[in-house]
């Protein structure tokens, strides 16, 4: 951990020199942004959010930005049990500048995650072993407020870092379907695992993310 926080110190230390003087009146100079991130966030672990935008002047980026869905898949032999899981992020976001490369985020995002799979269960009329397809889905409204560094050299190339990014959920849905009709769950048992879904829906979309770094091209 220790030769990491040195890591991103010299990278930052040296980034600062080489871009520094010249960020704000590149922005000013460029106006599309693309660009890719990564870092110590769930929706940048669980997709590689890619973001198409413009600079406004000096003080503004405005941005579209898109997870590129992801799709899990497990397999059990034994049991003959399979499922996936898919993970899918899309929103937008505006960075404004004060200075010259620090940068307050406000990011607005649609996030799902669909998990399907194959239950056995017991049929409660017949007392045989029965099997259906069950898919449960949360979706998530979510709010971000950042605050970060972005620089931008002569010849395009940007690096960014945002230090940490605090997020609430403005709305959020649960559902579970299966094939079924949901023979292998009673409603009282069905308003459990709603809830239990909620619960997690909720924690997973305001864990806050650290260190999120971000690469791309201004031009």
């Amino acid at each position: 951990m220790k030769k990491l926080i040195l890591l991103l110190a010299i990278l930052l230390i040296s980034t600062s020199a080489t871009f520094a003087a010249n960020t704000e009146m590149n922005r000013d100079a460029r106006f599309v942004y693309l660009g890719m991130a990564a870092g110590l966030d769930i929706p940048s672990l669980a997709t590689t959010p890619i973001s198409v935008g413009g600079y406004l002047g000096q003080h503004f980026l405005v941005a579209g930005e898109f997870g590129i869905p992801k799709t899990i898949d497990f397999n059990d032999s034994g049991t003959g049990t399979k499922a996936n899981v898919k993970y899918t992020n899309m929103g937008g976001y505006a960075r404004w500048f004060p200075g010259n490369s620090f940068n307050v985020l406000l990011g607005i995002h649609q996030r799902n995650l669909t998990l399907g799979g194959t239950v056995q269960y017991t049929d409660a009329a017949t007392g045989m072993s029965a099997s259906t397809y069950v898919e449960a889905k949360m979706n998530a409204m979510v709010a971000t407020l950042g605050l970060g560094n972005q620089w931008i050299a002569d010849f395009g190339l940007t690096f960014g870092v945002d230090w940490f990014a605090l997020r609430s959920v403005l709305s959020h849905t649960e559902s579970i379907t299966d094939s079924g009709g949901f023979t292998s769950l009673v409603p009282s048992e069905k308003d459990q695992v709603l809830k239990d879904m909620a619960d997690i829906n909720m924690l997973l979309n305001s864990f806050p993310g650290l260190l999120i770094v971000s690469v791309g091209w201004a031009f």
